[in-house]
């Protein structure tokens, strides 16, 4: 039995706003019994969710996907490789340091 376009759209919205409720994640079978509908459904909705660009799911849960503007600018990605270049950078030298004392080996 096929669902109304106007239940979809309503469990839709229900799961994106049941997602966005719970940031870090909610496992599915608490969605089958939060929204009355079927597993399959659920992940049928995730898939149309994921789609869009709104969840994701992994391992029995499910999430909101972050907004673009939490995300890092390539400028800030590049400062970021930057500084975990020169802590690298650091440790590689003290690391040098304690084998030329003879400390490491």
């Amino acid at each position: 039995m096929e669902m109304s376009n106007r239940k979809i759209m309503g469990n839709l919205d229900k799961l994106d706003k049941l997602l966005r409720q719970n940031p870090h994640g909610i496992r599915i079978r608490d969605i089958v019994t939060r929204l009355g509908i079927s597993r399959s459904t659920v992940y049928n909705h995730l898939n149309h969710l994921d789609l869009k660009g709104k969840a994701y799911y992994e391992r029995g849960t499910a999430y909101p996907k972050k907004p673009s503007h939490l995300k890092l600018s390539k400028a800030e990605r590049f400062e970021l490789l930057k500084e975990i270049i020169r802590a690298n950078a650091l440790i590689e030298s003290a690391e040098l340091e304690a084998i030329s004392r003879g400390e490491r080996q």
